[in-house]
């Protein structure tokens, strides 16, 4: 071991770097050489340089990196070892593996509901789904086997859509469309005279004079086949032509107690105009533009002010100032 004298600069050194530091910080370096020589001087665990029977056979058995660790030798020494005697490795096991019974179940229903049931991330499993080139499960477009049609209406919607991973509307949408009726642990059933009620007022008084909601109306008139109510076609009669083109459509709509549009679909019929929509301009009015003031002439032609001023500018026509006249 190499000894300085007193006057080195590596004794100057350490006597400043001693000085700088406390008595507890002194201690504590102490303590810390005094282990380090401990290690140096401890002896060091090494395997034997040829392989024994026992540690060939772990080879296999586990994992490179639990051999290496269980018979003191490096991993690539394990591996190399296995690879000349031909053994084959065993794939390292982790707790979150994906296991074939959850890749099954990719793509058979929604992302979110397949990690519900096995306990992971919806995006976990999105990224799981994409790596094996399964396509996203779409209740749009998958349909409704002949086990599932069949539990329609025996449990509520929102219990089936979660039990197949569908979605509330769609199998509201589905069950309407055969006809089943929303499930309802009070259902009655329909009457011969309730069954004659049906069609000859709109859906919505017959739900309010039979105490029932408006959807189970409907689902009932449509397995039925009985049409929707249409009040009787009301003919027109010639008084009531007369009356087109001279009063507005909503006016005559009120008078007559029709719909506006009924009104304005008769009155294109003959082809007439609606007296409030805007009218064009003749040839006879354009030539008042420019010789009489803008106020006159909206006077004289029924039209408004801008209205006026808007057409004289359109067609370049200078404005007119008004006469005052002296008193």
């Amino acid at each position: 071991m190499a000894r300085f004298s007193k006057k080195s600069p590596m004794v100057d050194a350490a006597r400043k770097f001693l000085a700088s530091k406390s008595s507890r910080q002194i201690e504590r370096l102490v303590r810390e050489r005094k282990l380090l020589k401990k290690r140096k001087s401890a002896p060091m665990l090494r395997a034997s340089r040829s392989w024994q029977k026992w540690e060939e056979d772990l080879l296999g058995t586990f994992h490179d990196k639990v051999v290496a660790a269980r018979i003191g030798r490096t991993q690539a020494a394990v591996q190399l070892h296995r690879l000349l005697l031909d053994i084959p490795h065993v794939p390292r096991v982790r707790l979150n593996d994906w296991t074939p019974k959850q890749d099954a179940q990719l793509g058979k229903m929604p992302d979110a509901e397949v990690g519900r049931r096995i306990g992971r991330s919806e995006l976990a499993v999105e990224m799981r789904r994409q790596k094996l080139g399964i396509a996203k499960e779409d209740s749009k477009s998958r349909h409704y086997t002949p086990e599932e049609e069949k539990l329609l209406g025996t449990m509520a919607d929102t219990e089936f859509a979660r039990r197949f991973g569908r979605t509330v509307l769609g199998v509201q949408a589905h069950r309407a469309a055969l006809g089943i009726e929303k499930f309802n642990r009070q259902r009655r059933s329909w009457s011969a005279e309730e069954d004659a009620l049906l069609g000859t007022v709109r859906d919505e008084k017959v739900a309010r004079q039979l105490n029932r909601t408006l959807d189970s109306v409907l689902v009932r008139r449509s397995k039925l086949r009985i049409p929707v109510f249409a009040p009787k076609r009301r003919n027109w009669r010639p008084e009531e032509d007369k009356l087109l083109g001279t009063l507005p459509d909503v006016e005559i709509a009120e008078r007559l107690g029709r719909s506006r549009e009924v009104v304005r679909q008769r009155r294109c019929y003959f082809g007439l105009r609606d007296p409030v929509a805007r009218q064009f301009w003749t040839e006879e009015e354009d030539r008042l533009l420019g010789v009489l003031p803008d106020i006159e002439v909206s006077h004289r032609l029924h039209r408004t002010l801008s209205g006026v001023k808007g057409r004289r500018k359109k067609l370049g026509i200078p404005v007119v100032a008004r006469k005052q006249t002296t008193r």
